[in-house]
This record gives structure tokens, C-alpha cells and sequence, in this order.
């Protein structure tokens, strides 16, 4: 069996553990009663799960509300170094890692992979700020990234171009569809309103991954509203901030 093939059938064992799936998905529970207790006289717009970039370095519970994108509104007026606050005002709406409520500290509370997730977020952590992707792995550079524990093996000729097209990639949708999941479970239980938007949020986008993801866990008039939003941004910038054909998921 070749070392991708091992390590595949590894992340998948991990992925189906229904003990994962279930702290996370109480977790997550309890991060959204700990929100909607602090936001009584409020109203909650997002929530989902923030990866820390497309290559899941890491997940954690994020949120907004409309009170709290009103702080961020008059910080941005009350910037003085703030050469364009309108186009800076439509980004924070739905850039999440500018909201005003997230959970990566707390391991009680904590949707966080290295806590929750565990081998998973660390192999993908390793894999996926490789830094120089062009070249093949080395045992330096895997044994710098894990603190010196090798908990995994790779052959050593293969790329990381290789390596991300033929297992990263594939294992990495699955662990989106997992988190997707769960995120419509807690949706349906807890009868959030249909008319928060909830997603994974990936860093500073891309958009498109964010609404891909939406798309299967809002409405379609919830959707349409998120993308009309994220249009209007475009407009002020001079150019689409999305990267692919968004709108299939639309229809």
C-alpha cells in the first residue's frame, strides 16, 4: 500500500470517529447558547466555523451581530488613517476574521482542531504550510512542523504539489462536508433563524468557498442577500472579489 494510500484510509478512520463528531457538535452548541445569552438585545447575522485559510491550519467558532458591526463601523470612522472607510465598512460585513465574537481560546467553550480534531488538524497543519511546495518533503522540515514528533510517515520524493492534488485536496473537501454537516445538525436543533447566515469562513476568503459552503445550509434568499452584499464590496473596490462561477450556487 502506497504511503498516500495509508495515510488517506488514516484520515478517513478519523473523519468517521463518531466521538469527534459529537464534542464537536456539542461545542459548538455550547459556544452558540454562550452567544445568544451575551446578545439579548441583539441580532445575530453569522455564525459558523472560521478555518484559519483554505489549507485548515485550524477551526474555530466564529459569529457577528448587527450591533457588533455597528463598533466596528464607527472604528473605522474614527480612523484617521482610513483612506477609503465606505469599501472598509462593506469588507468587515463579511470578512470574519474582523467579527467582534470568536472562541479560539477557551478549550471548554472551544471548537478549535488542535483541541477537537486532533491528528487531523495537525497532519493537515504540516502538509499545508509546507513552505516550499515546489521541492519534496524532508525529514527536517516534517520534524521542525510536528515539535520533533514524527506521528506520521511520507515518502520523501513526493511534492507537495503531489501530494495536495492526490490526497490534501480530496481529504480536505471530505473535512469540509464533516464540519458541514455538523453545522446542520446544530442548525436544525436548535432552530436558529433561517435568517442567519451560516458557513465556513476561510481567512480572508475566498468568497466563493464561503458561499459554496453556504449554499448548503441557508436559503436560497439567504444566500442571494450574502452575495449581493459581497457584490456591493466588489463595486466599491473596482473589481469582483470573487474568484470562480459563484453563482451556480444560486440556483
Amino acid at each position: 500500500m502506497s504511503v498516500a494510500l495509508t495515510f488517506v484510509n488514516k484520515m478517513k478512520v478519523k473523519l468517521s470517529d463518531e466521538i469527534l463528531k459529537t464534542n464537536l457538535k456539542l461545542g459548538l452548541i455550547e459556544c452558540i447558547e454562550n452567544l445568544q445569552a451575551k446578545t439579548k438585545d441583539d441580532t445575530i447575522y453569522a455564525l459558523g466555523l472560521y478555518c484559519g485559510n483554505p489549507e485548515f491550519l485550524y477551526s474555530a467558532f466564529t459569529a457577528n451581530t448587527l450591533n457588533g458591526l455597528q463598533e466596528s463601523f464607527l472604528a473605522i470612522d474614527n480612523d484617521e488613517t482610513e483612506e477609503d472607510p465606505e469599501s472598509s465598512k462593506s469588507f468587515i460585513r463579511w470578512n470574519a476574521a474582523d467579527w467582534k465574537y470568536h472562541n479560539f481560546h477557551r478549550p471548554q467553550t472551544l471548537i478549535d482542531a488542535s483541541v477537537i480534531l486532533g491528528e487531523i488538524n495537525d497532519t493537515m497543519y504540516d502538509f499545508g504550510s509546507c513552505t516550499e511546495p515546489e521541492y519534496p518533503f524532508s525529514d527536517a522540515q516534517l520534524l521542525e512542523k510536528s515539535n520533533g514528533k514524527k506521528t506520521y510517515e511520507i515518502d520523501p520524493n513526493i511534492t507537495y504539489y503531489e501530494f495536495a492534488e492526490d490526497v490534501y485536496y480530496p481529504i480536505l473537501e471530505e473535512l469540509y462536508q464533516v464540519l458541514n454537516n455538523i453545522l446542520a445538525e446544530v442548525k436544525s436543533e436548535m432552530k436558529l433563524r433561517d435568517d442567519i447566515f451560516i458557513s465556513l469562513f476561510i481567512g480572508d476568503g475566498p468568497y466563493d468557498l464561503m458561499i459554496q459552503q453556504g449554499s448548503k445550509l441557508n436559503s436560497k434568499e439567504t444566500l442571494r442577500k450574502v452575495v449581493r452584499e459581497i457584490e456591493e464590496y466588489s463595486d466599491l473596490v473596482g473589481f469582483s472579489v470573487f474568484e470562480g462561477e459563484y453563482q451556480q450556487y444560486l440556483k
